[in-house]
């Protein structure tokens, strides 16, 4: 991960100086999240972007990004073994995803707070998170299962019309054939009985 940290590095100190906020605190969110993968040495520089990350979201309020860095602040603070600020920032994350109906941010948050709970000792907790987890995980699988099978159908039907097209564009085409067929064919026969009919004439 050194070379990534080291190109989001590069990229915070330019986005820093030309004020691109929505860009930076994406950034931020970035770089922490590579900085908590990296190693404990640079666990108070991923704190550091993570609050700058929560600073910038709540200026140019954007909820999303605001609970992402939540997120972060609770990866960071299970890594650092401080489970009640872990706990502390999960709930945060948890009532935040909910509000801005992030699934995918709830599911992960409901299993970090399971792992925090657990790691503090607060059983009770840890496995009522869990089912949560369960339950949302069980929930996403299915919608994805149903996503895919409309998706599937939606294929299914848009090729059926296609294949519909064509045939009806084939038929039009055979019966536009048939229809200037006809047309030459009676014209040459036409032509054909007016040159018949003008020899009779002459021979009489």
């Amino acid at each position: 991960y050194k070379k990534a940290i080291e190109y989001e590095t590069q990229s915070i100190k330019i986005k820093e100086k030309i004020n691109k906020d929505y860009d930076l605190v994406y950034t931020y969110i970035n770089q922490a999240e590579l900085l908590l993968m990296e190693n404990m040495n640079y666990k108070d520089s991923a704190w550091m972007y993570l609050n700058k990350a929560v600073t910038l979201s709540n200026k140019i309020n954007n909820q999303e990004f605001l609970c992402s860095s939540y997120q972060g602040l609770e990866k960071h603070y299970i890594k650092i073994e401080e489970y009640g600020k872990a706990i502390e920032f999960g709930l945060l994350t948890l009532d935040l995803s909910r509000k801005i109906k992030n699934i995918r941010a709830e599911l992960n948050t409901t299993r970090l707070l399971s792992n925090a709970y657990q790691k503090a000792k607060q059983f009770d907790n840890a496995n009522k998170y869990l089912e949560e987890f369960i339950v949302l995980n069980d929930s996403i699988n299915n919608m994805e299962v149903q996503k895919s099978f409309n998706e599937l159908q939606t294929k299914y039907e848009t090729e059926k019309k296609e294949k519909e097209i064509m045939l009806l564009n084939e038929r039009d085409k055979k019966r536009t054939y048939f229809i200037y067929s006809s047309i030459i064919v009676v014209a040459l026969l036409g032509l054909l009985s007016f040159t018949l009919y003008n020899r009779f004439r002459l021979k009489k």
